[in-house]
């Protein structure tokens, strides 16, 4: 019996079946690392997960650097896509969880490069750039932030 046919369409199979999962592990986690808004460079904390088969949802919780130790904290719930071929997530801002006052949420471009290294572009007010790696979380979250009924974004 000639098993080598059998093996070769499982491997492509097994094969197609990863390119076609539209969320790899590469995009969902915790990331941390910072962004350059008109407040200066500040902390960010990334939680992003499946929010279903086809959607994305994150956390974005920023804090202060010791650089930059003025930056209240704050935290919002985002939603968006991660494009597999391009290595690019895109996320929007959909609720506040934890506003501080004259604070207002952006949206994230970024692409995940070959060195684990999650950065592109901050769309708000002043805003220029982040990088992220993954791992964390590196701070003391607040409460308001932490919760797991504030997550579902559906």
């Amino acid at each position: 019996m000639n098993r080598a046919p059998i093996s070769l369409c499982l491997l492509l199979l097994a094969a197609t079946t990863a390119q076609a999962s539209p969320y790899p592990a590469a995009a969902v986690g915790i990331w941390t690392g910072q962004y350059d808004c008109a407040q200066g460079s500040t902390a960010l904390e990334l939680d992003v997960s499946l929010a279903d088969p086809t959607h994305l949802q994150a956390l974005f919780y920023f804090h202060a650097l010791p650089e930059n130790p003025y930056v209240p904290d704050g935290c919002f719930l985002m939603q968006g896509s991660f494009d597999d071929a391009a290595q690019a997530l895109t996320l929007s801002p959909t609720q506040w969880l934890l506003q501080p006052f004259g604070y207002v949420w952006v949206a994230l471009n970024g692409t995940l490069g070959a060195d684990g290294v999650l950065a592109g572009n901050i769309t708000g007010p002043g805003c220029s750039d982040f990088s992220l790696r993954r791992g964390g979380p590196a701070a003391q979250m607040p409460v308001a932030c932490k919760s797991p009924a504030t997550l579902d974004v559906s």
